[in-house]
């Protein structure tokens, strides 16, 4: 009976033991979340944010969410720069206090100007959908670690903040307006017309495909999409001018007779820039419409503006294309050598039995077949039927002898390209009797040279190996 009533007390002393454990890690938690939440300076979550204001030392941003994104009202009524405004949102929204540098019933002048605050470098604003608002003053001081002093709402306290709070409010307006050259959806531009120091031409899109009027070439989807993307999205470095330019600050920045204009029709606008390097202000300028702006953009965007061609955005595969799975047999001829290889299985082989001194790469053979199937035209030439020949060659066929894909070239000429001069190949397929160049070191890349090989060819290759391996050895001795 006693042994009972012991074990009962003892039973009952852990469980009071736990509970108190318990009962005080709770309180331990508790006083940890209390402790993170007042730490927080902003309180609600970032998407519910749908105003802000920064007021600045001389200037006031203003920024409203609406369905559509979000807008500029002040200083200027603009579209905004989407992107950017939420990395403000994110990036001070989740911010908490590091510390407390100062707390009292109330904060003197005194106090306020020891931190900055009688002067601010700048007063945050952000509304959320429910009403709620926050006020946080950044102080123009900032504390031996770079940290930003801040005061939110009314308080009587001076927080210790990231410098993110102070580095944000240097951002000037362009940083929040929107940039891109041109601020509408790209999938409903169904018209490009273009006109650049070295081309001009107009392109249109039919039944979702670009083409070229009267043409019988095709174009590379992609490249005509990536050329649109890369024009809209020329970014805008400052807007020099809102609306309508002077006749005068045109002609000072070279757009009165403009080198370079684009143009884009959506069906319901029009819209197009004219654009131009000033040479004296080593600036590249655009004038715009919908909206009409003076804008300045990145000099280095000139090259790609200014070398716009409709050659560029022609499909260079089209007449080297082939599925390379039909393919079982390849002949190769070039400077009175040919070679000829078949597929048995999974496996090539030479089609005429090698010499005792000779040996065969299988997979320089494949190297080589992916090669071609990867060949795309380098240029097209205006001229070139009378010059072409096409003596070497290369011939892939089904295992039925049906013609899968044949390539020609020869003779060597010379083109000149962007102030380079490169040798290429004139060359055709049996696709097309289209003339085109290819270049020269990529027939020589395809190895068939190195495909099928002599035993003292080999044995040179090996010396050659073990003769590098040798001075290698001995430049590791001399550094060890």
């Amino acid at each position: 009976m006693k042994f009972k009533t012991t074990a009962l007390l003892g039973i009952a002393t852990v469980g009071i033991g736990l509970g108190v454990y318990f009962l005080e890690y709770k309180n331990k938690l508790n006083l940890e979340l209390e402790k993170e939440n007042s730490s927080q300076i902003i309180t609600f979550s970032g998407d519910q944010v749908n105003f802000i204001e920064l007021q600045k030392k001389k200037q006031k941003i203003t920024l409203q969410k609406s369905e559509k994104g979000w807008t500029l009202l002040e200083p200027i009524q603009d579209q905004a720069d989407n992107d950017k405004v939420e990395e403000l949102i994110n990036g001070l929204i989740k911010e908490k206090s590091i510390a407390v540098a100062k707390a009292g019933t109330q904060l003197s002048e005194t106090d306020l100007k020891d931190y900055g605050l009688d002067d601010p470098e700048v007063v945050y604003i952000f509304k959320n959908n429910s009403g709620s608002s926050h006020k946080v003053t950044v102080g123009s001081q900032k504390n031996f670690e770079g940290n930003a002093f801040i005061r939110l709402d009314s308080e009587n306290r001076v927080l210790v903040a990231n410098t993110a709070w102070y580095t944000q409010g240097q951002n000037a307006l362009i940083y929040y307006r929107e940039k891109r050259l041109f601020r509408y959806q790209l999938a409903a531009v169904n018209e490009m017309k273009v006109k650049s120091l070295q081309d001009q031409f107009s392109i249109k899109k039919v039944d979702g495909k670009w083409i070229v009027d009267s043409s019988d070439f095709d174009l590379d989807q992609n490249k005509v999409h990536d050329m649109l993307k890369k024009i809209a999205e020329a970014s805008i470095l400052e807007y020099v001018i809102d609306g309508e330019p002077s006749t005068a600050l045109l002609k000072e920045k070279g757009l009165i007779k403009s080198p370079v204009r684009v143009q884009l029709n959506r069906g319901d606008l029009i819209w197009s820039a004219e654009i131009n390097q000033n040479e004296k202000e080593k600036s590249l300028f655009a004038i715009t419409d919908r909206p009409t702006n003076l804008v300045r953009l990145n000099i280095t965007d000139w090259e790609f503006f200014g070398n716009l061609t409709l050659d560029s955005l022609r499909d260079r595969s089209n007449l080297t294309r082939f599925n390379i799975d039909d393919v079982k047999k390849i002949y190769y001829k070039t400077n009175n050598k040919s070679l000829s290889f078949e597929k048995e299985g999974d496996h090539w082989k030479p089609s005429v039995a090698l010499t005792g001194s000779q040996s065969f790469d299988e997979k320089t053979l494949q190297a080589a077949l992916n090669r071609i199937h990867d060949l795309v035209i380098s240029e097209f030439i205006n001229k070139g039927a009378n010059e072409f020949r096409g003596t070497d060659m290369v011939i892939l066929k089904a295992g039925s002898d049906r013609l899968v894909y044949q390539l020609n070239w020869g003779p060597e000429l010379k083109l000149k390209r962007h102030g380079a001069e490169k040798n290429y190949y004139y060359a055709r397929t049996q696709l097309d009797p289209l003339i085109f160049a290819l270049e020269k070191s990529k027939i020589e890349s395809l190895g068939f040279d190195k495909i099928i090989t002599s035993a003292q060819n080999a044995v040179h290759a090996k010396n050659l190996i073990s003769s590098d391996d040798t001075q290698s050895e001995k430049s590791q001795e001399v550094k060890q």
